[in-house]
């Protein structure tokens, strides 16, 4: 799913409503770009001993990322819960 500009402007204003300031937790600046698109975060459960090739994801969290343009570290927000999905 796009990120598209209206997503981007709601997700930056309720940063601002709740006092966020953004820093990097790596290098400590606060220069980020977006993702362009929504991914998702995979939730699976692994069977005790299985190997990682056996993984089946079970559900998945709609994410905002944001990457620090210094280092390249990622940072997600949750895109259901902060209701840009809706």
């Amino acid at each position: 799913m796009a990120f598209d500009d209206q997503m981007k402007q709601k997700f930056i204003a309720l940063l601002n409503e709740r006092g966020v300031k953004l820093r990097c937790p790596v290098c400590g600046t606060n220069n980020f770009g977006f993702g362009g698109k929504v991914a998702l975060l995979l939730v699976a459960e692994l069977p005790e001993g299985a190997p990682i090739v056996d993984l089946a994801a079970t559900e998945g969290h709609p994410m905002v990322t944001l990457h620090c343009t210094n280092c390249f570290a990622v940072q997600m927000f949750d895109a259901k819960h902060m209701g840009l999905l809706d």
